[in-house]
């Protein structure tokens, strides 16, 4: 995905804005995901955003442009991360059982 991304942006620096950009956006949802996310709702923001992420890619396939691509990296970066968030969280909590 990242060698048909900098083929699209056609330089680094457009390619290291919308990388700084979703990570900035990966540290704001570490820090909700911290405060204000039950445990209970994890499934449906799981299911939620995977469901984003696939739609963005239908779309990307159908309709390649700058546009899909960013949308598609977008939900694929909060999809992975909260995906991450819950893993850790849940190895976390298995951990501290006795």
């Amino acid at each position: 995905m990242t060698i048909y991304m900098i083929k699209v942006f056609s330089n680094s620096f457009n390619l290291g804005v919308f990388t700084s950009i979703f990570s900035f956006i990966t540290c704001i949802l570490g820090f909700l995901f911290a405060k204000l996310i039950k445990k209970e709702y994890y499934n449906r923001i799981i299911g939620i955003s995977t469901s984003f992420t696939i739609i963005s890619l239908l779309i990307m396939i159908f309709q390649c442009n700058m546009v899909t691509i960013v949308l598609f990296n977008f939900f694929q970066t909060v999809s992975k991360t909260l995906m991450s968030l819950v893993n850790e969280n849940n190895q976390f909590n298995l951990c501290n059982d006795e």
